[in-house]
């Protein structure tokens, strides 16, 4: 989809990621700083289907955002998650395009690496998308 991208900032989220009405303005507002490679966002769990993705819910909010914020707190930006990738089609490029993602896992997280590897910083959004969680059952 990319070459039908008419803007020069791209923003990338999964399909399953609920936002607010300003979510754009927001989260593309620290592309305007040179320096910013990546904007990515927190997100929180919303369970849909019963007591396992209740327990998905609390893995989220009670683990993973948590241990996100701790990390940044302490000074660490290598991090992007697939609920937000916020960045400039230039940084994308030079970082080689989607191509370069095409046979690596956690493609959101080299996403944001191949743009820091630019000398790009990585910034995390104070918006928090949330996404559903709809396990039902411990084996998916």
């Amino acid at each position: 989809m990319e070459p039908y991208a008419r803007h020069n900032w791209l923003v990338l989220a999964d399909s399953d990621i609920r936002v607010s009405s300003d979510y754009l303005a927001r989260v593309t507002m620290p592309l305007a700083g040179p320096s910013v490679g990546v904007v990515t966002c927190l997100y929180r769990g919303v369970a849909r289907k019963g007591f396992w993705s209740h327990l998905g819910t609390l893995f989220i909010d009670d683990w993973f955002a948590p241990s996100v914020e701790v990390t940044h707190a302490l000074g660490s930006t290598r991090f992007s998650f697939g609920s937000t990738i916020a960045l400039r089609r230039a940084a994308l490029n030079a970082a080689g395009g989607f191509e370069a993602l095409s046979d690596v896992l956690a493609d959101d997280f080299w996403l944001g690496e191949f743009t820091r590897r630019q000398g790009l910083h990585t910034v995390l959004s104070d918006v928090v998308v949330t996404t559903d969680v709809d396990d039902e059952s411990l084996v998916r």
